[in-house]
């Protein structure tokens, strides 16, 4: 069985596009999102509409979360001021039957395949506000994995690719559709990468991983965020990463 991960799209359509025609190549059995789906980018609405045409299980993202209930979260300083404001400003073009389907995502799917489970979650299987790294200790993979015993775990919300060994368990992460992101000291900076992953499940029992960095003209849609009136659209490019 193949299945085809996305995540973190954030209404970056021109980055979706791009992943959807490549992963096309590759007829994936099936495709999973793992939500923030519309919000923080150029079109929210075109985005949200264009996974909804691909009848794939959604889960629910802490942004998706936040444009059904913009009280979610205080208004945050620096860095994660700009998102608070973007979510907002797509909360706001967003019409009522858009909001009720994004009230149908799941906070987690699971797949049984060959003897296996695979759980899908946007943060953790308990929290989509949680993110698991590379890095983050064994004890607090445990309380946040513990309570849900699968084969393989699949998250997104960090926006940075990762496959990782816990046990004999695998934990994936496809990273971002539309706003991948490399570490700053100064906060995320976005790469012009459209990034998302395959994973390919085996009678044997065997996990195989391919992930995708594709580029895409992230000065086409720098253009894209300035003509919608994307809020503070010139802070973030001028952070973005090109190179």
């Amino acid at each position: 069985m193949r299945l085809a991960i996305l995540s973190d799209v954030h209404g970056n359509v021109l980055a979706l596009e791009k992943v959807l025609a490549h992963l096309s190549g590759y007829a994936p059995d099936q495709i999973v999102c793992l939500g923030d789906v519309a919000a923080n980018g150029a079109r929210p609405q075109e985005a949200l509409h264009r996974i909804r045409d691909l009848s794939c299980p959604v889960i629910m993202g802490n942004m998706d979360a936040f444009v059904l209930n913009t009280s979610l979260y205080d208004k945050p300083n620096g860095v994660s001021a700009y998102y608070h404001e973007t979510s907002i400003w797509a909360a706001e073009r967003l019409n009522a039957d858009d909001k009720a389907y994004i009230a149908g995502f799941t906070p987690h799917l699971s797949i049984y395949e060959y003897g296996m489970r695979v759980l899908c979650y946007h943060g953790s299987p308990r929290n989509f506000d949680e993110g698991i790294a590379i890095d983050t200790p064994d004890s607090q993979l445990k309380d946040m994995l513990g309570d849900f015993d699968a084969h393989v775990y699949i998250g997104g919300h960090t926006h940075a690719q990762m496959l990782r060994r816990w046990g004999d368990k695998t934990i994936i992460n496809p990273g971002s559709v539309g706003l991948a992101w490399e570490p700053d000291p100064e906060g995320h900076r976005p790469v012009s990468y459209a990034e998302y992953a395959l994973l390919d499940l085996h009678r044997s029992k065997d996990v195989n991983v391919q992930f995708f960095r594709l580029p895409y003209d992230a000065k086409s849609y720098h253009q894209q965020m300035r003509d919608v009136g994307l809020p503070n659209a010139e802070w973030l490019i001028e952070r973005w990463s090109t190179s």
